[in-house]
């Protein structure tokens, strides 16, 4: 059964969606140039990644301007062309399925090395895009069957509502794995904190848009199937996508100039490979006592040591705490651009906790009265390190 096309609701709505997926791809369009000035020392996957992205980009805009030339300046003479649907709007389908995938697949190399390689997630995730790109690969072999605008509700219901929902459970298997896997990067210091919050931000900012674009569709296609307005909301997804990626990129820039303007305040740690010293004395700390100066015993306390990992920046640094612990860090560069595209530390946090319970220690340096053993090496006073 075949429905009625209304001319207003169906046309008018599909040139305002390609006004607006133009928009959206002249702001694509600069995320690209500012990558390629901004990071001309990526390396040559990402740069052809985003070169693939770009290419097919503007290929699906182009293919958009030219169906809509073709139904409102073709038209004028035959109106019953706009009942037949044309290859470049039906093009625009697999187009916009490849720049989804691209993007998908990208993420889910992200969700890769931060879950240390879990693959049985990032399997289902691959499965579930692979799924979605085959559904899309189909639709698009029966529309160009499709005889009629309006033999798209009756023959395409089943096939683009599943296309649909596997996109969204992709958005959402995406947004939320890489959600789960930044927040355990937390690791109660305020500078990595700071940055895991910002990724954050921006990982759920990128998946809801996208995620909202697809149920958006959904709806406009199950409430006004004789309408074409979830055809021309469809031409803004692949835009949504690529945007989300290159912020994903570009983004790299600012947050290194927030940590860097952060580490200032911070001391910088010697070269790797030279001894140094560092102390310090707990505020609460008594004066040394008598002992110290050979007029009796020292009290020796016990220590707890505890060792973490944590991330940090590029640069090499120490921070030191003045509290009940002693905290200090320092650690080696690493380059892990496929996690998040920048430079990464990681540091090896030694924590010591001091309690107060004695310890048992050797005879004090400064008596000499146990059985006449020799006074032996210095030792440091108490709550020192």
């Amino acid at each position: 059964m075949t429905g009625e096309i209304s001319i207003g609701s169906t046309y008018g709505v599909v040139i305002i969606g390609v006004f607006v997926a133009s928009t959206l791809h002249g702001l694509t369009c600069l995320q690209a140039i500012i990558y390629y000035r901004t990071f001309d020392k990526d390396t040559w996957r990402m740069k052809s990644l985003v070169g693939f992205l770009m290419a097919f980009e503007c290929l699906q805009i182009a293919l958009c301007w030219y169906f809509v030339y073709h139904y409102f300046v073709n038209s004028v003479n035959n109106p019953l062309i706009l009942l037949v649907p044309i290859w470049s709007a039906l093009a625009t389908i697999p187009v916009t399925s490849v720049v989804e995938l691209l993007c998908h697949l990208f993420f889910t190399h992200r969700i890769w090395r931060l879950s240390e390689r879990n693959w049985i997630l990032c399997s289902s995730i691959v499965l579930v895009e692979l799924a979605r790109f085959g559904v899309t690969l189909l639709i698009t072999i029966k529309s160009f069957k499709m005889p009629l605008w309006t033999d798209f509700p009756d023959q395409m219901k089943s096939v683009t509502t599943a296309g649909l929902v596997l996109s969204v459970c992709s958005d959402f298997c995406i947004t939320g794995s890489l959600c789960y896997y930044l927040h355990r990067c937390r690791t109660g210091f305020r500078k990595t904190d700071t940055l895991v919050t910002s990724l954050l931000l921006y990982t759920i900012n990128n998946g809801i848009a996208t995620a909202i674009g697809d149920i958006i569709i959904l709806g406009l296609f199950l409430a006004f199937p004789t309408s074409l307005a979830f055809f021309a909301v469809f031409q803004l997804t692949s835009k949504l996508y690529a945007n989300a990626l290159l912020t994903t990129l570009n983004s790299r820039k600012s947050l290194r100039s927030r940590l860097l303007a952060s580490e200032l305040s911070t001391n910088q740690s010697p070269p790797l490979g030279r001894s140094f010293k560092l102390s310090a004395v707990h505020p609460n700390t008594p004066p040394p006592p008598a002992s110290a100066a050979g007029l009796g015993p020292i009290k020796f306390y016990s220590s707890k040591v505890r060792s973490e990992t944590r991330g940090a920046t590029r640069n090499s640094s120490v921070d030191w705490s003045v509290g009940k612990s002693w905290m200090g860090s320092f650690g080696t560069k690493e380059k892990n651009e496929d996690v998040y595209p920048a430079f990464v530390k990681i540091e090896r946090t030694i924590e010591i906790d001091f309690d107060d319970t004695p310890a048992p220690s050797p005879i004090s340096p400064y008596e000499n009265e146990n059985n006449g053993d020799p006074i032996q090496g210095p030792r440091r006073p108490e709550h020192s390190v």
